[in-house]
């Protein structure tokens, strides 16, 4: 992917600037009403993470990668999203894909491209699992990414969705054709109507049929670089952008979705000595910000 930089005032050579992120991870997708009930198939909302360095040397270059929020996957758009959200299920019948992870780091790349260099990574706020059917989708962010309980599956009450992504590897996928979450990536199944796996840290997992994806995982750097480490930390699962929203459409039998709202994209608000400096929103490319 191409790299979009944005160069930005500073103070004079040698200066240092306090500068805050406030990172929020994009919503995982709409899954289907394909049973015909009234359960929600809503996506899970992406996490959040801030982290302010209180001093930074003028021209620090830091870059900015914003998830894409998830989609209802039909057969012609069974693609990941970009950092990490994982597809849809790739069965007959679609649900809806992870969203992607946000993050910023001291190297470019998307987040799975980062494994031997995760020391330069500063932040991640991870991605909302996929909606099934009926059956919602887990919130990304935290040190875990939400694992979909049985009791939030609707009618499938006895099937549990998929898991969240941890600190140390991803969510489990369970069914046929698994792939698990990995770092930087969200897990799926080839199982119909599941959500796949929100990425992050490490991403969420896919499960069985007509279940939803787990959420990605958030993270925060506990590194001391040259200028000192961050302060004022949060790592929240949840709080970050949302996942397509049942909206109580009707119902749609066969493959088709209800009426819903689309998930949204993440988000990186930058704020230099205390003020909103720059927003950086979704473009499918990485950013920069140079102090």
């Amino acid at each position: 992917m191409p790299i979009q930089q944005m160069m930005l005032g500073g103070g004079a050579g040698g200066d240092n600037i306090a500068i805050q992120f406030k990172v929020y991870g994009a919503g995982g997708g709409l899954g289907s009403a394909y049973s015909g009930t009234s359960d929600s198939h809503s996506g899970g909302d992406g996490g959040y993470t801030q982290g302010t360095f209180t001093v930074v040397p003028a021209g620090t270059v830091f870059y900015i990668v914003v998830g894409q929020g998830g989609i209802s996957q039909t057969p012609g758009s069974r693609t990941y999203r970009y950092n990490g959200g994982a597809v849809g299920s790739k069965g007959g019948f679609y649900g809806g894909s992870g969203g992607g992870a946000t993050h910023v780091a001291l190297v470019t790349g998307e987040l799975s491209s980062l494994s031997s260099q995760t020391n330069q990574v500063i932040l991640v706020a991870g991605g909302g699992g996929g909606g099934g059917n009926n059956s919602i989708g887990g919130d990304g962010g935290g040190t875990s990414g939400q694992s979909v309980s049985g009791s939030s599956q609707g009618q499938f009450m006895d099937r549990t969705g998929g898991a969240g992504g941890t600190q140390i590897g991803g969510g489990v996928s369970v069914g046929s054709g698994a792939v698990n979450g990995s770092f930087g990536k969200g897990g799926y199944t080839v199982e119909n109507l599941n959500g796949g796996g929100g990425g992050g840290w490490y991403g969420g997992g896919g499960y069985q049929n007509s279940t939803g994806g787990g959420g990605g995982s958030g993270y925060v750097s506990t590194q001391s670089f040259s200028w000192g480490s961050l302060t004022n930390t949060l790592n929240q699962q949840g709080n970050g952008k949302s996942g397509g929203i049942d909206n109580g459409g009707p119902p749609g039998g066969g493959s088709g979705p209800s009426n819903g709202t689309p998930a949204e994209n993440g988000q990186v608000l930058v704020y230099r000595n205390g003020v909103l400096d720059t927003t950086f929103n979704y473009t499918g490319s990485v950013q920069t910000f140079t102090v």
